[in-house]
């Protein structure tokens, strides 16, 4: 008994012994567990807070894009064609006065659709598009029935005019919050301009943050400014966020609503929006930071449980100790060899656990090998690298762009890869994915190992490891160059087809219009709008009957191509022709499925080509008249001579005297007729000189209102009275009645208005290539303008012909228009008509301007002298040399007349200083005038000459006084006329190099 109490006191002392440890070890746990508690309260609010803040950035990066889109749709509305139209007059019109009323319809249903297209789900985006002008007038204002958006009343408030690029504002009405998105719109860089968009906030709180997780959509909310000095009513009073800095705040008590009595600890972290003045608000109840106790209600349990555990376990290990003294001793026996074959039972399971790690290991080295032949069958370059950036891994196409083996790329930076400029533009990428975590798009230029550059779009994005933080990046390179090559290739055809001069139009297999170029647009006046959507039977004209249209139709169904000229409809009704083809457009299936037409506009052509028959048409005629004229001066010339020596020996009143007055008098009208012939046919030799053609303009009209009935009313319009020409100051006189008097007979019976303008006008290139011999430059425009009966295309086109009238016998022999063509046209102007019956007639008139010169005034015409000289005359018609010998000596000189240029050439060679002057006719036999002159100053230098011509062809006069001939005299001349020229030239200079 006594070896049992022994027993039993060692027994009880040692289970106080256990008792007091194994309190001690559960108070020991217990702290455990109240310490473990807190830190995973603490780390789970961390990793709460962390995915807060995550999500608002991708919230905030979310909004950003769609912010950036909005801008993206102001920005493509900005370069519409409608716009273009409704201020191309802004830029263009002589007034500078903004006329942009002509596409404002159009313009107006372009933001309508804007407006109605673009949703998120089923909510719109925008509540209103409007475009201000540079006045601050609404233009055009398009805006949902919910817009909830009252009327401004000051719109110029909204313009940005020393802003080029899009600003975006925000303001609130009743309560209502809405984004400005402006973008300016410019043309020809001259600010015209804003176009503005308002976006509810609540469509981009409650659409846009929607889609970016839980803790996104449930308190985010948008505040406007960096000043924090307009925040929407349902977020909290500002003085709760003026501790905010960006970085994650301490929780802080505020009223959940505007109404509401409540209050709530709330996180509050702010992040700014990128590209935007906003900032986004992400606000998370404390309470939802983690279900579970906080760390004091986790203390106060565990303390409580401790207390109860601990009591229990002292009163049971005091009840108990001492009847479990008793059977310890077979207890333990007991306990050993159980855990004896407990342990056994665990080597066991420990070993099959062994086995099975080592087969899941060869299982997981074979998928990670299987992966690796997976991501290098792909064609793209693939990367894969930590969080220090260094590579872990690539494909063999990553490989090939480095021209290095895996293993050597393995823990290697991008700078050892690619050149400095590209690794240090994707490091700063890859840095700034891995603060913003996710994934990041973008493309750049990429140097191969081989020297060779490629385009490429690089995506990229973070992985997490098992803990959940940002373990590194993965990328996927895709070489985009050739697609690059081909939309370029496309740009510059697109180009090429807009900006040809060629006619281009393009339709569907239905023959439906889908395009026209520029070129054709300007030989339409349709827009390409227009006309798209149309048929090509808009298009058709009243030229081409039903069977060239069914033959086309034919030949294009069969798949061939449709050769030849159509004639085409404009849109102001005027038919424009063109040559070209028609082809059909095949799919890679040999389909036909659309049809392009190609061809240039003839009508220009068309043009140039009536005015070039015209042209050949006069030069026939000249050379004609040059024929004739030096046969018919020469005759003219012995008449004239003969019958002013007859008038001067006849009795003043006489029978005789009157006759041959009227025979000179029709000899005069003879030689003017010749005159006129030579000058329509541009074959007469003219002096011209600077004149102001206002003045004599002016002398005109004067001349016009004496001579034509008081039926006609006579405007005229002098703006360019100072401007000078080079021309001759009888033949712009001339050209002036003529047209004035054609106008005149044209309203003779019911009378009207005559109009006659003088102006200054600039021809630019365009405008000089559609007409033949002009420059582009300045020019003074004469325009007579009538309100008579008008003529017909028919008419219009022969008007200038030689003897083509319209007039009565007696009224007119048709040569006035020709006269005035063949004046305008040698000097270097030109002369257009426009005519409608029944609506009047139109006359242009363009003269080339001269700049800072002087005009000549015409000297006072003094009684002809007389003279003693002796003159050599020489002519191979004996008529006319004997008429013009009588006529010198009448004036008093000495005459030698010969007939032949080797007599006279014999003459001066016999006798060389004989003689004071030679007069010498050009077309002779044997040797020209010209030629004699040339041989007779060889002979004796200075020699006064005088040569006479009854044609006098272009440029005789520079070519004779160039050799050293005196003056150039036109036959037939008159005994006034050839004593002042013979005695100019004796007076000009004495011949010292007379021998007698």
């Amino acid at each position: 008994m006594n070896i049992m109490a022994i027993q039993g006191d060692r027994w009880e002392r040692r289970q106080k012994l256990a008792g007091s440890a194994v309190c001690l070890l559960l108070a020991g746990y217990v702290i455990y567990l109240i310490t473990a508690s807190y830190g995973s309260q603490l780390k789970v609010q961390k990793n709460t807070l962390m995915r807060m803040e995550s999500d608002a950035r991708k919230s905030a990066d979310a909004v950003s894009i769609f912010f950036s889109e909005r801008m993206s749709d102001l920005k493509e509305l900005s370069t519409r064609r409608e716009l273009s139209t409704c201020f191309e007059s802004s830029v263009f019109a002589v007034s500078g006065m903004l006329s942009p009323q002509a596409g404002l319809t159009d313009l107006e249903e372009i933001f309508r659709q804007l407006l109605y297209g673009k949703t998120i789900g089923q909510t719109r985006i925008y509540s209103r598009i409007a475009f201000i002008d540079r006045g601050g007038s609404l233009l055009v204002n398009t805006e949902s029935s919910d817009a909830g958006i009252r009327e401004q009343s000051d719109w110029s408030r909204l313009l940005t005019p020393g802003k080029r690029e899009p600003t975006l504002t925000a303001e609130a009405h009743q309560g209502v919050v809405q984004a400005l998105i402006s973008v300016p719109y410019l043309l020809k860089d001259k600010y015209q301009g804003q176009i503005v968009a308002w976006v509810p906030a609540r469509t981009v709180s409650d659409e846009v943050l929607h889609e970016q997780g839980r803790h996104a959509a449930q308190l985010n909310k948008i505040i406007y400014g960096t000043s924090r000095d307009f925040i929407p009513p349902e977020l909290p009073p500002a003085r709760a966020l003026q501790g905010l800095s960006g970085q994650m705040a301490t929780p802080d008590r505020f009223s959940a609503g505007p109404e509401d009595k409540t209050s709530a600890d709330m996180f509050i972290f702010q992040v700014p929006i990128a590209h935007t003045p906003y900032y986004l608000l992400a606000m998370l109840p404390i309470t939802e930071m983690d279900e579970r106790l906080s760390p004091r209600h986790w203390l106060v349990a565990m303390c409580g449980i401790t207390l109860v555990i601990l009591g229990c376990m002292v009163g049971y290990v005091r009840g108990r100790s001492r009847m479990l003294a008793l059977s310890a001793h077979a207890d333990m026996q007991r306990q050993i060899n159980a855990q004896t074959a407990e342990f056994s039972a665990s080597k066991e399971l420990l070993n099959q656990e062994i086995s099975e790690r080592h087969l899941a290991g060869k299982a997981l080295e074979e998928q990670l090998l299987f992966l690796q032949h997976l991501i290098d069958t792909i064609p793209s370059p693939i990367f894969y690298k930590d969080n220090a950036l260094r590579y872990k891994g690539c494909n063999t196409a990553f490989e090939n762009i480095a021209l290095l083996a895996r293993e050597k790329i393995i823990g290697k930076t991008i700078h050892d890869i690619f050149p400095e400029k590209q690794a240090d533009f994707l490091l700063q990428k890859d840095i700034e994915l891995l603060f913003r975590t996710g994934s990041l798009v973008y493309e750049t230029v990429v140097t191969y190992a081989d020297g060779s550059l490629h385009d490429m779009v690089v995506s990229t994005a973070t992985y997490a490891d098992t803990g959940g933080s940002v373990a590194g990046l993965v990328g996927v390179m895709t070489d985009i160059t050739g697609r690059k090559q081909s939309d370029a290739e496309r740009i510059l055809l697109a180009t090429v087809v807009e900006q040809a001069e060629e006619n281009v139009l393009i339709t569907d297999k239905q023959r439906t219009i889908l395009y026209i170029n520029p070129a054709f647009e300007r030989s339409s006046n349709y827009a390409c709008e227009e006309l798209k959507g149309q048929k090509l039977v808009a298009l058709r004209s009243d030229q081409h009957d039903e069977t060239f249209y069914q033959t086309m139709k034919e030949i294009l169904d069969c798949g061939d191509v449709w050769m030849g000229i159509i004639i085409n409809k404009g849109k102001n009704g005027t038919d424009f022709e063109i040559e070209g083809t028609i082809s059909p457009i095949r799919d890679t299936s040999g389909a036909i499925t659309h049809y392009v037409a190609v061809g240039r506009n003839m009508s220009r052509f068309r043009k140039l080509e009536r005015e070039l028959q015209q042209v050949q048409k006069m030069d026939a005629l000249g050379t004609l008249a040059g024929g004739i004229a030096h046969d018919f001066n020469n005759v003219l010339t012995a008449v004239m001579g003969l019958i002013e020596m007859e008038l001067l020996g006849a009795d003043d009143g006489s029978r005789t005297r009157r006759r041959m007055e009227q025979a000179l008098a029709s000899c005069l009208r003879a030689r003017d007729l010749v005159k006129q012939i030579l000058t329509f046919s541009r074959q007469s030799e003219q002096r011209r000189k600077p004149i102001e053609i206002g003045p004599i303009a002016e002398d005109a009209v004067k001349m016009l209102r004496a001579m034509l009935p008081s039926t006609l009313t006579i405007r005229f319009d002098l703006q360019a009275g100072r401007s000078v020409i080079l021309g001759d100051p009888t033949q712009f006189h001339q050209i002036l009645l003529n047209l004035c008097t054609n106008a005149a007979h044209a309203m003779r019976e019911t009378g009207g208005l005559l109009e006659i303008a003088l102006s200054e006008v600039e021809i630019d290139a365009i405008e000089a290539s559609e007409h033949l011999n002009l420059q582009p430059g300045s020019y003074v425009r004469l325009t007579v303008r009538d309100t008579g009966q008008g003529m017909d295309r028919k008419t219009l086109d022969r008007i200038f012909e030689p003897f083509f009238t319209t007039k009565g016998p007696g009224e007119g022999a048709g040569v006035g228009l020709a006269v005035v063509h063949g004046i305008v046209k040698s000097h270097g102007g030109m002369i257009t008509a426009q005519s409608e019956l029944g609506k009047g007639s139109t006359f242009q008139v363009f003269f080339p301007k001269i700049e800072n010169a002087v005009a000549q005034v015409d000297k006072p015409v003094l009684p002809f002298p007389t003279g003693n000289e002796q003159i050599l005359f020489v002519d191979d018609e004996e008529v006319v040399a004997d008429a013009a010998s009588d006529m010198l000596k009448f004036l008093g000189y000495d005459v030698v007349a010969v007939n032949s240029s080797l007599e006279a050439l014999r003459l001066l060679q016999l006798q060389p200083g004989r003689f004071h002057l030679v007069i010498t006719d050009q077309t002779m036999p044997d040797m020209t005038g010209m030629e004699l002159a040339a041989e007779l100053l060889r002979i004796r230098p200075g020699l006064p000459i005088l040569l006479c011509t009854g044609f006098a062809s272009p440029g005789i006069w520079e070519k004779a006084l160039a050799m050293g001939i005196r003056q150039v005299m036109n036959k037939p001349f008159v005994l006034q006329e050839l004593a002042r020229t013979v005695r100019s030239i004796l007076d000009a200079k004495c011949d010292v190099s007379r021998l007698n």
